[in-house]
């Protein structure tokens, strides 16, 4: 199993509340939260291989109207 960051930029006049009740219950979601700064959300997925990371971020949190850019740090070491 990997892990990932995704950290998102809500549409500008959109709520980022909106973003983060469609994708907190998803199984690939492990947390996700709001945050102040550059970013306005956080989510932290696992995923089994890249396949299911691609479809998550393009068939499931691109497609959220609210969600704007995206930028993905995958975990390069775990203790």
């Amino acid at each position: 199993m990997r892990s990932a960051y995704i950290l998102v930029k809500v549409r500008p006049n959109k709520s980022s509340i909106n973003v983060l009740n469609k994708v907190e219950n998803l199984p690939i979601v492990k947390e996700a939260v709001t945050t102040y700064g550059e970013y306005d959300l956080l989510i932290k997925v696992n995923f089994s291989n890249f396949k299911e990371l691609t479809m998550f971020i393009y068939d499931v949190l691109r497609l959220i109207p609210e969600a704007g850019s995206t930028t993905t740090m995958v975990v390069a070491k775990m203790k």
